[in-house]
């Protein structure tokens, strides 16, 4: 009775220890590399896509091969680059996905951009933001610049793979009478680079 007694006051503690120990273990499992934010990805971001289809990404760029999948629509998407904090997915020819981890207090937190190609001059993107497990967070605090210049405007984004600044390139589609036809043309705003201050893009 006193053997048990004593093993028993030994072995709670360890078992204690062990059961607190596993959110440890478990926080220290999260996405910190491009690599395993891509192999995070929930279906609903990338519904083109399944989820072996992102783990064999970074497997055919590891073997020097073209990272191609068939996709869920039997056509070709391509991971373009992979880097540590960067990756580039081209999921159609006119839709594309750039993802960017920035460092952010203790931590790092994931920019998703994803462009649709409305002709060789036009592009449409939207910015989101998301825990490096992939939960939302607020557009408006990770983007103070962000507006909508005019409701007719086009705003294409993109992220750079060197750096972590944030380009937005803003077109104005436009209506030109020529001849009695009506002629669309594109005016092309200036560039805006934002910087990430380690909260924000500004």
């Amino acid at each position: 009775m006193l053997m048990f007694t004593e093993m028993n006051a030994i072995l709670r503690p360890l078992l204690v220890a062990f059961i607190l120990g596993i959110p440890v273990s478990a926080a220290s499992l999260k996405a910190q590399t491009m690599r395993d934010v891509v192999k995070l990805m929930p279906d609903t971001l990338t519904p083109l896509l399944t989820h072996n289809n992102l783990l064999d990404f970074p497997d055919y760029l590891d073997s020097q091969m073209k990272a191609e999948v068939t996709n869920r629509l039997g056509g070709t998407s391509e991971m373009k680059r992979l880097t540590d904090d960067f990756a580039e997915i081209n999921l159609t020819s006119a839709t594309s996905l750039q993802l960017k981890l920035l460092p952010k207090g203790k931590g790092k937190v994931v920019c998703l951009i994803r462009t649709f190609t409305i002709n060789d001059s036009i592009g449409d993107s939207q910015v989101q933001f998301y825990t490096t497990d992939w939960k939302l967070l607020p557009i408006k605090k990770h983007l103070s610049s962000f507006s909508v210049h005019d409701q007719a405007a086009f705003m294409c984004a993109s992220l750079s793979a060197e750096t972590t600044d944030l380009t937005l390139r803003w077109s104005y589609p436009l209506s030109i009478e020529f001849d009695g036809q009506s002629e669309k043309k594109v005016k092309a705003g200036q560039p805006t680079v934002l910087k990430w201050n380690g909260k924000q893009y500004k």
